[in-house]
């Protein structure tokens, strides 16, 4: 049972590193969405956006390597989940219609049970790692792990662009 709790922990930290690695880029390369967004969710102003939205890149991309090393899953795991616990505050105290940026494409979009429940559900998921990864000795990410994460990723992908479609507050 141990080993079988320490594999979906790996999946799911392989699964969280992809997404937290594409969340990383998505703010690198869409800054100007990005900057707006940042300013919409956490009211700072438009000079000190920049600086947030690196900071964010930057603590993304740390936790992505480190859910990849057994020995900082439990941690980067619990950071994960601090992340998206974050995310999900900002997204419900902006309590109208924004552009968190928490999509690939840009529409303003209200806190909706939705929303709230995709990052809900992603801070279970890091739980989830966290905990198998006291469980048992965590296995490596391998090849395998990489697959399904990268095919949950591209459900993930789907069912945001599925949301697109039935948001009343699509942008076009």
């Amino acid at each position: 049972m141990a080993a079988v709790i320490a594999s979906l922990g790996a999946y799911a930290a392989a699964f969280m590193a992809v997404l937290l690695l594409a969340s990383a880029g998505h703010k690198l390369i869409s800054k100007a969405r990005m900057r707006e967004a940042v300013m919409a969710l956490t009211g700072v102003p438009a000079w000190a956006a920049m600086g947030v939205l690196a900071a964010a890149a930057v603590v993304e991309a740390g936790v992505t390597l480190a859910l990849l090393l057994p020995a900082t899953r439990f941690v980067a795991a619990l950071a994960a989940a601090g992340l998206w616990g974050a995310y999900l505050v900002l997204i419900l105290r902006a309590g109208r219609a924004v552009d968190c940026g928490c999509t690939f494409g840009g529409r303003a979009k209200a806190s909706t049970a939705a929303q709230g429940g995709r990052n809900v559900g992603l801070v279970a998921m890091a739980l989830l790692a966290a905990a198998a990864a006291r469980v048992s000795p965590p296995p490596g990410i391998d090849l395998l792990y990489g697959v399904a994460a990268l095919g949950l990723f591209a459900l993930y992908l789907a069912l945001d662009q599925l949301s697109a479609l039935t948001s009343p507050g699509a942008v076009t």
